[in-house]
C-alpha cells in the first residue's frame, strides 16, 4: 500500500470543502490528497509531520499543508477520557490562481500560499479565523455565495496574522507499506515519549526489529530526516513550549529536554530556531 491518498472531494458547484470531526484521537495516518488543506484542531492537542517538518499543534491553531505534500496529525497514546475536535477545508491550488488573476487585490494570498506545495502553522490570533470556519461549516449547504466572502476573509485574517510560520515544502511523494506505517508509529511514539533522556540506537533498533544502519535507512527514507534530528525537533519543540509557558531557567529547560549541557542545547536550539533561547522568550 501506498502512502495513503486521501480524496475527500470537493462536492460539485463549489470551489471548496469543508470537514467537522469529533474523535478519541488523531490516528497516525499518513497520507496526501491532491488538495490544499487547511487543519483548525478546535479541542485537543497533537503532533504534526507536513513535509520534512515535525512539531507540536493545540487547539485554536492553524496548520495548511499544500497539495500533494506528505503530512499527518497525530496523537500519541490514546486517552479515552479527551475527546478530540477539528474542522479542514479543502480547496485546490487552482482556486488561488484563478482568485489573484481575476481579482488583482487579492495577489496577496500568495504572501502565505506562495505554491501549491506551500505549509505553515498560525500558533496565535486565530479565534477569529476559527469562528469564521465554524460559520461556514454552519452555512455550507445553504449560501454558497455567503461561504465564498467568509471564505477570502480567512484568508484575508491569515495574511495578517503575524504568527504565520512557514514550514518546510517537499515535491515528491514516498511508498510506505501498512507494516511500514506502523513500524514508523512505534518508533515515533516511542521517541516521543522517551527524547527528554539520552536514546540509545540499539533501544530503538531492537523496538523496530532490525539493525541499526536498517533503522536509520528505513526512517530516513519514510520521514525525510533522521533519527537525530527528529529527536532533536522534538526536544526543540518542546523547549519552546517550556520557555512559553513557564519560567524556568535554561539551563533547567535543557535538562528537561534531553540535552546534557546549555551550551549545546544554545547550539542546536540556534540551529532550529535562528534565534537563541533568551532571544525566543523575549520574542514571544
Amino acid at each position: 500500500m501506498k502512502a495513503q491518498i486521501i480524496d475527500e472531494h470537493i462536492p460539485l458547484n463549489h470551489s471548496f470543502a469543508v470537514f467537522h470531526k469529533i474523535c478519541d484521537e488523531y490516528p497516525f495516518v499518513w497520507h496526501y490528497h491532491p488538495s490544499c488543506e487547511i487543519f483548525f484542531p478546535t479541542r485537543g492537542k497533537g503532533k504534526y509531520i507536513v513535509g520534512t517538518h515535525l512539531g507540536t499543534f493545540s487547539a485554536n491553531e492553524i496548520i495548511f499543508a499544500g497539495e500533494n505534500l506528505p503530512h499527518v496529525f497525530y496523537t500519541t497514546g490514546l486517552n479515552k477520557k479527551n475527546t478530540y475536535e477539528f474542522y479542514k477545508i479543502h480547496f485546490q491550488y487552482s482556486l488561488i490562481e484563478k482568485l489573484t488573476s481575476v481579482f488583482k487585490e487579492t495577489s496577496l494570498i500568495k504572501k502565505i500560499i506562495s505554491s501549491p506545495s506551500a505549509s505553515f502553522i498560525c500558533k496565535k490570533n486565530n479565534y477569529k479565523t476559527i469562528k469564521k470556519v465554524k460559520k461556514i461549516y454552519t452555512n455550507f449547504s445553504r449560501n454558497s455565495l455567503y461561504n465564498i466572502a467568509i471564505f477570502l476573509e480567512l484568508l484575508y485574517d491569515l495574511i495578517e496574522n503575524h504568527s504565520v510560520q512557514n514550514l518546510s515544502e517537499l515535491s515528491s511523494l514516498s511508498n510506505y507499506s501498512s507494516f511500514d506505517v506502523e513500524r514508523l508509529k512505534k518508533i515515533c511514539n516511542f521517541l516521543d515519549k522517551n527524547f527528554h533522556r539520552q536514546i540509545r540506537l540499539t533501544e530503538v533498533a531492537n523496538l523496530a526489529a532490525m539493525s541499526i544502519s536498517n533503522l536509520c535507512a528505513f526512517f530516513k527514507k519514510t520521514t525525510n530526516i533522521s533519527i537525530i534530528d527528529y529527536v532533536n525537533r522534538l526536544r526543540i519543540e518542546q523547549a519552546c513550549h517550556m520557555l512559553r509557558e513557564t519560567n524556568d531557567s535554561i539551563s533547567s529547560i535543557a535538562l528537561s529536554c534531553g540535552y546534557k549541557g546549555t551550551s549545546h542545547f544554545n547550539r542546536q536550539f540556534i540551529k532550529y530556531k535562528n534565534l537563541s533561547p533568551k532571544e525566543f522568550k523575549r520574542k514571544f
